[in-house]
């Protein structure tokens, strides 16, 4: 059975959303409408940009094939990508599956600054999720959304 409360909540999420669905990868969730997705391939990564006209409200979803499982630890990001600051790691479960996976914070440095960042292994694909730290919010919101079809 529907928790009613939990419908409600999800309800209250997507009032004014709009759904995204990968043309390619089987995966989907809901964001606000006032971003705009676009997906691209670069090399061998799947893209999904959602970006908005105001500044602090981008999102990047970076897809790659991945053949280790997950969850994601933090000695196993930065094995890869040494360089990289992860600050405060939290090992949360995302989405109606409850995939586990790693949130932290990080800094790009440049462009962007701080950043909310969502690493998770799923269906042979590493899913890097990078969001401005103005999104924080917004990116739990979509994360609750998140579904593999």
């Amino acid at each position: 059975p529907l928790d009613s409360a939990r419908g409600k909540e999800t309800a209250d999420i997507l009032s004014g959303w709009e759904g995204y669905a990968h043309p390619s990868l089987p995966f989907a969730f809901a964001y606000p409408k006032e971003l705009t997705p676009v997906a691209f391939q670069d090399g061998e990564a799947e893209i999904v940009l959602l970006g908005g006209k105001e500044s602090g409200t981008e999102m990047q979803i970076v897809i790659r094939a991945f053949d280790e499982s997950g969850p994601l630890t933090v000695e196993r990001i930065q094995r890869d990508v040494s360089e990289m600051a992860i600050d405060e790691p939290q090992n949360v479960l995302i989405g109606s599956v409850q995939i586990p996976a790693l949130l932290f914070w990080s800094n790009d440095g440049a462009s962007v600054g701080k950043t909310r960042e969502l690493w998770f292994v799923q269906g042979g694909y590493l899913y890097q999720v990078t969001a401005s730290a103005e999104m924080d919010e917004t990116l739990a919101k979509i994360m609750e959304t998140w579904r593999f079809d």
